[in-house]
């Protein structure tokens, strides 16, 4: 905080993304970097290519997203480094043999990226669901026999946890783009890693054939989110890298909630969702996914519809598809 103002690198509320008073830093993502990278430096088993290649990865794209904090980087020249670094992984971090076709490994890292920095508009939001999404990785990984990469989930974990004393609402520091990215890119390198780990069947009470609906569910608030603000604005005609205030977290927000009602909900949410769908798992993923993605989608239409009711008393629960989704105003 004090180099942020020294150097002014202070967050500027906008009309699109973030709302806050006062001058608040953005480079909080270099002090849990720090502490993230002490942590695999000093007591990681560095035996395997995998750690050195997602530490290069993880180097890189906190460059990236320090640049942008500082300086401003264009969505063209993020979206290229952020290739690279998924590039990377799945050329050299031993993911090619999950059982996937590589262009969905790489598009998965980049989502990821670009998810965990786009739910970082509300105090505390990002912070939480990374810490709930790589403390739930780290314990499959750790029970899976992964202890190498579950180190790096709990490293992570905890320095975003000790983050969230100064992060939680109201702020008095931001996690900024890099470490938002980071967060990101790491989550994807564990949803894999979990992926192998739960195909091979040695955790028992775990079932394999829903290995892929166990990492979406733990997933699913950043990428369903990200995903459904991109399709909405390419459906009315917009860039999808075009800012707003679409997004979850804007949307609860709209309807009354307090940012720190926002957090707790969303994260138990996120922890109802994980139990359903551990209770099911004998369903198989594509079952459980398709009821994920029901579940998300039926609360997402009923906020949409409450805040535009409110609004305009002709809204129908049609407009929420027609009108708000594809885009379509006929009568």
């Amino acid at each position: 905080m004090r180099l942020s103002s020294l150097l002014s690198l202070y967050d500027q509320a906008d009309v699109y993304r973030k709302k806050h008073n006062g001058e608040i830093s953005r480079l909080g993502g270099v002090a849990i970097f720090i502490g993230l990278m002490s942590s695999i430096l000093l007591f990681l088993d560095w035996g395997g290519l995998d750690l050195a290649f997602t530490f290069a990865s993880c180097i890189l794209l906190f460059t990236l997203g320090l640049n942008d904090d500082i300086c401003g980087v264009s969505p063209f020249l993020k979206f290229i480094v952020q290739l690279i670094s998924a590039l990377v992984l799945l050329l050299y971090g031993e993911y090619e043999d999950i059982g996937w076709i590589p262009f969905l490994s790489v598009f998965l890292f980049v989502l990821l990226s670009n998810a965990f920095n786009l739910i970082d508009g509300l105090d505390g939001l990002a912070g939480t669901i990374g810490v709930f999404v790589n403390l739930c990785f780290g314990v499959v990984l750790f029970l899976g026999g992964d202890r190498g990469m579950a180190a790096i989930a709990f490293a992570l974990s905890g320095s975003l946890t000790g983050f969230l004393f100064y992060n939680y609402p109201p702020a008095k520091i931001f996690m900024g783009d890099s470490m938002a990215m980071v967060t990101g890119l790491i989550s994807g390198v564990m949803s894999l890693r979990v992926i192998k780990v739960l195909n091979t069947g040695e955790i028992s009470f775990l079932y394999s054939g829903s290995s892929a609906a166990i990492v979406f569910v733990v997933l699913m608030v950043p990428v369903f989110d990200c995903l459904r603000v991109f399709l909405i604005r390419i459906l009315h005609g917009k860039s999808p890298f075009e800012g707003d205030r679409g997004h979850i977290h804007h949307r609860l927000k709209l309807l009354g909630c307090t940012d720190r009602q926002v957090v707790v909900g969303l994260l138990f949410f996120k922890i109802g969702t994980l139990g359903l769908t551990l209770l099911l798992q004998h369903l198989g993923s594509f079952t459980l996914i398709s009821l994920q993605l029901f579940i998300a989608g039926l609360i997402n239409g009923l906020i949409t519809f409450v805040i535009r009711k409110t609004a305009d008393k002709n809204y129908r629960l049609r407009d929420v598809l027609l009108k708000d989704t594809l885009n379509i105003r006929g009568s």
